[in-house]
């Protein structure tokens, strides 16, 4: 996201591959301030936050 489509113009229209809030379509601009993993963060304040994520339920060892 940060070396591809936030260095795209503000204006520029993004379409989702599903719809968040019943929104097909936002610009670069809104993703940039609003999204809640990729706006208003560095690349390496997101790269941060995602490896301290729990690994994925189908990467855990099983419990049994």
């Amino acid at each position: 996201m940060h070396d591809v489509v936030f260095r795209l113009p503000d204006e520029t229209l993004l379409f989702a591959g599903c719809a968040r809030r019943g929104r097909m379509v936002a610009t670069v601009g809104e993703q940039r301030r609003w999204h809640p993993w990729f706006g208003n963060t560095s690349r390496d304040a997101f790269l941060t936050r995602v490896a301290s994520l729990p690994p994925r339920a189908d990467e855990r060892p099983a419990a049994h």
